[in-house]
C-alpha cells in the first residue's frame, strides 16, 4: 500500500477503480470491497490488517487527492449518511504492537 500511496501514477488506476471509472485489477477489487465497507460500516468485516490498509488508502485520498474525495462521498455516502461512522473511523489510530505510552519521551 505504501508504495502505491507514495506514487500517484500507481494510485490513479485505483482510484478510478473504487468509483467505477477504469478498470480494477484483483487487487482493485478487493480494495474497493474494503473502501465502501470502511466508509460506510467502519470496515466492520475487515481484518485489522485490512481496517489499518484501509484507513491508509482513504486518509491518503482524504488528504492528497480532493477531488477524488470528493467523488468518492458522492458515490458512497450521497446523502451524508456514512459521515458518523466513517470519521470516527478515519481519526482512530493503528498501533499494533506498540506500547500505549510513550516511554521514548520519558527522560531521567
Amino acid at each position: 500500500v505504501d508504495e502505491i500511496i507514495g506514487n500517484r501514477r500507481l494510485l490513479l488506476p485505483y482510484i478510478k477503480c473504487i468509483l467505477d471509472k477504469g478498470r480494477c485489477t484483483p487487487e482493485g477489487k478487493e480494495l474497493k470491497v474494503h473502501i465502501k465497507d470502511a466508509m460506510q460500516t467502519a470496515c466492520a468485516k475487515c481484518t485489522p490488517l485490512q481496517k489499518q490498509k484501509a484507513r491508509q488508502v482513504v486518509k491518503h485520498i482524504r488528504t492528497n487527492e480532493e477531488e477524488y474525495w470528493k467523488q468518492m462521498i458522492s458515490k458512497y455516502d450521497p446523502e451524508g449518511q456514512y459521515q458518523s461512522i466513517y470519521e470516527p473511523f478515519l481519526a482512530a489510530e493503528d498501533q499494533p504492537d506498540q506500547p500505549t505510552t510513550d516511554d521514548a519521551s520519558t527522560s531521567s
